[in-house]
């Protein structure tokens, strides 16, 4: 019977512990479709590929070299760039992960490719920019072929990230095969041996007892539901790690809160300064307005032409400006005529006089009267 019993144990062991095992590994990776198997039209579901135009550069899915599973992904270059774009396979990871300790893994094959990289980059959004990154490349020569072989690179993640990026790289040229990629977040030694912790022989079943009268200890289990809640919250208050992750996530909830206000009071200033501009616009649209308002619809600035009488007026005394200048300069010459002397010119000698200018005609009827 006792053989019977480890020999059902061994066969549940080994049965049910690995099936436990795969499924606690995809859950714990953060990245979606890692192995590549699943496909959407010629692209592996969650992945982005980046190829710059280039003479013999590629990036694809492979069939025929796959490390597990039956897909892989490819990228090869075989004329150079005049500037590296670092042709890669990338896939985002929105999740909140600050603070966090992050291994990546990966398996890669190459073939005379200067550099097959994995990179884990750390972005912040505003403003845009790669605030951390880490890397692991594995180079090959000329010519040469490498077997599949791994490689991982690990980071912890800034408080300030807003998500982070996983990117299978080609470096120069040659050919890289990537396969199997995975992030995960580290645990502690300690949660992990725990984790992992197992027992070391199956668990016999037990037979069942008869049932036995309640006792003191049975009655004594049977609390209330208030009971149980504050036994509850001494035991919690009692344990020293219970403490610190609530500490922890108390931290981290300050943190999401001062990220937050520090977003929005540089949208706050944003709005204000907009509203500032909309303010001058709005005055100089309304000191335009009581412009138009003083003025008829479709009315035009013309000056005014002078009247008659302002043009009559004006003739008259222009014409007797003039008549006053010729009378002036009569008397002046008058004036300026000296008496004659011994040494005067004879009377036979001819004296040429200044010839009087023309006085011009002027109406009579425009003659101001007393004149």
């Amino acid at each position: 019977m006792r053989l019977a019993w480890t020999t059902i144990g061994v066969l549940f062991t080994l049965l049910h512990v690995p099936w436990q095992t795969a499924a606690e590994e995809a859950a714990a990776n953060l990245l979606g479709n890692g192995s590549f198997e699943e496909m959407e039209g010629d692209s592996p579901v969650a992945w982005h590929a980046f190829v710059m135009p280039n003479e013999g550069a590629s990036g694809s899915v492979d069939s025929s070299v796959a490390n597990h599973g039956a897909r892989c992904v490819q990228l090869s270059t075989t004329t150079p760039y005049d500037i590296e774009p670092y042709n890669n396979w990338s896939q985002n990871v929105e999740q909140d992960l600050a603070g966090k300790a992050l291994v990546a893994r990966a398996y890669v094959r190459s073939v005379g490719a200067d550099g097959a990289a994995l990179w884990v980059q750390c972005w912040r959004k505003n403003p845009w920019s790669v605030i951390k990154a880490a890397t692991a490349t594995s180079r090959s020569d000329a010519g040469v072929s490498l077997a599949w072989r791994p490689v991982e690179v690990r980071l912890t993640v800034p408080q300030e990230t807003d998500y982070v990026t996983v990117r299978c790289v080609l470096k120069g040229t040659g050919t890289v095969w990537f396969d199997d990629v995975t992030l995960e977040v580290e645990e502690k030694s300690s949660q992990k041996e725990a984790r992992q912790k197992t027992p070391s022989s199956p668990v016999k079943p037990v037979k069942p007892t008869p049932p036995t009268k309640p006792s003191q200890t049975t009655s004594a289990s049977m609390k209330t539901g208030d009971q149980r809640i504050a036994d509850a919250d001494k035991a919690a208050q009692s344990t020293p790690e219970a403490g610190g992750s609530a500490a922890t996530s108390d931290q981290d909830t300050i943190q999401q809160l001062m990220n937050a206000n520090r977003v929005l009071t540089e949208g706050y200033k944003a709005l204000r300064e907009t509203n500032e501009s909309l303010a001058q616009q709005i005055k100089a649209l309304e000191a335009e307005v009581a412009r138009l308002r003083g003025r008829k619809p479709g009315a035009v600035d013309i000056p005014k032409a002078p009247s008659i009488e302002d043009r009559s007026t004006n003739d008259d005394a222009s014409a007797l400006q003039m008549l006053r200048g010729v009378l002036g300069a009569d008397e002046g010459a008058a004036k300026r005529e000296k008496p004659r002397t011994e040494s005067s010119p004879s009377a036979n000698t001819h004296i040429e006089l200044p010839q009087r200018p023309r006085p011009p005609f002027v109406p009579s009827t425009r003659l101001p009267k007393g004149d």
